[in-house]
């Protein structure tokens, strides 16, 4: 057998591999905790300083806020975390927001995520993830 025919067969038999090997998760193709956690710290600084949503942040545990989002974030990523708060209509419950509170919260979380540079592919299922949450964070749906 030639060299030649040895890496044919080589690029053959990895061809046919990579079609098996499992896709890494949503958490994994992000950057995992370390950049969840990034993405969370300037998001939620930018809710604290966005005039169109800053008063729901007034009087919060920021830390904690932080620590929440970062857990939920990693948990509907497909990561190791698990998120202990509320569910998310009983969390907003009360709170008066609407549509345009919430497409505020997702112009800054888009901004946050394009900030550290993760990808379109995934800024769009952590997008859409936060999205279907509309139906349990918006009052009067």
């Amino acid at each position: 057998m030639t060299a030649w025919s040895i890496l044919l067969l080589g690029s053959t038999v990895l061809a046919g591999c990579a079609g098996t090997l499992p896709e890494k998760t949503l958490y994994e193709r992000v950057g995992g905790l370390p950049t969840i956690r990034q993405v969370v710290d300037d998001f939620v600084n930018r809710l604290r300083e966005d005039p169109r949503v800053q008063e729901f942040f007034a009087d919060s545990n920021i830390p904690m806020v932080k620590e929440r989002l970062t857990h939920l974030t990693c948990e509907v990523a497909g990561g190791p975390c698990t998120y202990l708060g509320a569910d998310m209509k009983t969390a907003h419950v009360g709170l008066r927001i609407s549509d345009a509170h919430f497409d505020a919260v997702v112009e800054d979380f888009a901004a946050s995520l394009d900030k550290f540079g993760v990808r379109t592919r995934e800024k769009s299922e952590l997008l859409s993830i936060l999205g279907k949450l509309r139906a349990d964070v918006v009052e009067n749906r």
